[in-house]
C-alpha cells in the first residue's frame, strides 16, 4: 500500500512538471495575446478566441492535477495549487476578469441544464477566497 502510494505520488509530480511544460509552450505559441489578455487590454475576437482558450487549457489542467492531489491526501499540494492560481490571477486582472467570467458561465449553465446536479462550483470558490486573502494583504 506504502508503495502504491509513493508511486501515485511520483506520477503527480511528474504530471505537474508536464503540465507546466505544456501551459508554456501553449503559451509561447501565442505570447502577444498572452501579454495582452493578462493585463486586461483590448483583444481582436480572434485574439479573444486564443486567450480564453489558452486561459482555459490552463485552469483545466490545474483544476486536474489539484482533484489528483485531494484524492491522494497531498493537501499540502492541492492548497499550494490554489494559491498559485490565485496569485497568477491576482496579478494579471485581465485574467482574472475573463476566467471569473467564464467561471461563472459555466456554473450557471450547469445549474440550468442539471438544477439537482453537482455544480462544480467548489474549485470557483475556493480560488476566489484565496484572492480575497490576496487583496486583504496587499491593501
Amino acid at each position: 500500500m506504502k508503495q502504491t502510494n509513493e508511486v501515485a505520488f511520483l506520477e503527480l509530480d511528474t504530471a505537474m512538471v508536464g503540465t507546466a511544460v505544456d501551459i508554456a509552450e501553449l503559451i509561447s505559441s501565442n505570447p502577444d495575446v498572452w501579454v495582452k489578455g493578462n493585463a486586461g487590454e483590448e483583444l481582436t475576437a480572434s485574439e479573444q478566441a486564443v486567450y480564453i482558450e489558452l486561459l482555459s487549457a490552463m485552469n483545466t489542467r490545474l483544476v486536474v492535477m489539484e482533484s489528483h492531489a485531494y484524492q491522494l491526501g497531498r493537501d499540502e499540494i492541492s492548497h499550494l495549487i490554489r494559491r498559485d492560481w490565485a496569485a497568477f490571477l491576482h496579478q494579471n486582472p485581465g485574467a482574472r476578469r475573463a476566467w471569473l467570467s467564464r467561471e461563472d458561465k459555466l456554473i450557471q449553465y450547469r445549474r440550468l441544464a442539471a438544477p439537482d446536479a453537482e455544480d462544480f462550483s467548489g474549485w470557483r470558490d475556493s480560488v476566489l477566497s484565496e484572492l480575497e486573502a490576496l487583496d486583504s494583504a496587499v491593501e
